[in-house]
Parts: structure tokens; sequence; C-alpha cells
């Protein structure tokens, strides 16, 4: 980063410490925010949150995602994160219209929707992954779909990480030229949580859901 603040946003951060920004806090003392709708996980990382964390328990909605724009400390944190199980698009989208620029973005994709489809599912308030028909299949936004957005902002896809749960992102203008061309890149993986619990790959897993509602991203 060419210019840092120290600060990160993390929306879906749990307990504080299996989430994506952990390190962030406890380790590099950067400030940020932390973000989390469980009153149970928010509880402990109540416990545990460092002296420069602010640590909310709000479950993120329309109704809701203009607290988390004026309440942070900048516009442009250092890294953002973004893991609901559910309406990540639309609280994405709307964060990026009210101008959040974060340098790095780490999103969560569902793989069940392959490597090419540009999808999501259909907006729904108070939407939890747990009462649907499909958890961990009927959920989130394709890879190909975080492209498409991201790419009308100025961001670069870097690479999704081996287990194939989070994508990264970043703004081009804040790092040197030649930072991504260092980078080996994974287009795309399997989730492997959702690979062990189905015994199916991506495939076999979209044939499950492939007849559930789904939005098509421009």
């Amino acid at each position: 980063i060419l210019s840092s603040n120290k600060y990160f946003i993390e929306i879906g951060s749990g307990n504080g410490m299996e989430n994506n920004t952990s390190y962030l806090g406890h380790i590099k003392k950067f400030a940020g925010m932390q973000v989390e709708g469980n009153e149970l996980w928010h509880s402990d990382a109540l416990v545990i949150k460092p002296f420069l964390v602010e640590s909310l328990n709000l479950f993120v909605d329309d109704s809701t995602i203009g607290n988390i724009y004026e309440k942070a400390l900048f516009k442009t944190p250092d890294v953002f994160s973004l893991d609901i199980d559910g309406m990540e698009y639309y609280i994405m989208k709307q964060l990026l219209k009210l101008g959040l620029r974060p340098k790095i973005i780490v999103v969560e994709y569902n793989s069940a929707f392959g490597p090419e489809r540009n999808v999501t599912i259909p907006y729904a308030a108070g939407f939890n992954m747990f009462d649907t028909q499909y958890p961990y299949l009927y959920y989130g936004v394709s890879i190909n779909g975080w492209k498409n957005i991201f790419s009308k902002y100025g961001y670069e896809f870097i690479t999704v990480e081996t287990n194939g749960v989070n994508a990264f992102f970043i703004k081009k203008d804040e790092f040197g030229n030649s930072f991504s061309e260092l980078i080996q890149k994974n287009k795309f993986k399997e989730n492997l949580h959702q690979l062990r619990l189905f015994r199916k790959d991506w495939k076999g897993q979209f044939e499950v859901i492939k007849n559930l509602p789904l939005v098509n991203i421009e």
C-alpha cells in the first residue's frame, strides 16, 4: 500500500479471533471496526478485543448499512472484509455507492456457483443461511459476480485463497504498478468445507440448487 492509515473494517467478524482481521488488530495493532450480528459471538469479542478496535453488535442489512459508513473512521480503510453468508452483494454495492473505497477488499464467494456464472441470490432482509433448505449451498455471490461489480469501481482481482472461501481485490491506484504481477494467482478454488459436507464438486453442488431463484449481476 502506497499510503497506509492502519485502519480496517470487517463485517461478519465472529468472535474476533477466527476472522480475517484478527491479525491486524491483535498483532499489527491496527485500529478498526469489527461488526458481528450474533450476540454470543459479539460478547466473546468484547472480552478479547484490542484497545484500538471498535466492536459492534449489529445485523447488517439495507436498513443498517448506513451506520457502518457513518461510523467508519476512514472511508478508505487499508482492509475491508465482508463475510455474512448471504446478502454480501447488496451490502457491498450499497457501501460502494455511499463512497467507501477500501484499498484491499476481502469477500467470501460461493464456489457452488462455479467459476463462470455472474450471480447472487435475491435480496431478503433478515436472511439466515441456516434457515434455508440448503445451508452452505444457497447463499452469497459467485466469483465472477464479484469481479463484475468491483471492476466498475477500479478494483483489480488478485486471487482466491486455497480453501476456496475468500477472494481478494485491490484498488489499483493504491499499489505500485508491479504489485499484482508478483502474486501467484488462483482464479477459482473449490470451497473445501462444502466439498467435505456434500462430497460433490461445485458442479454437483449447483445441481442441487439450480432451480432456486438467482439474480444475474451485470
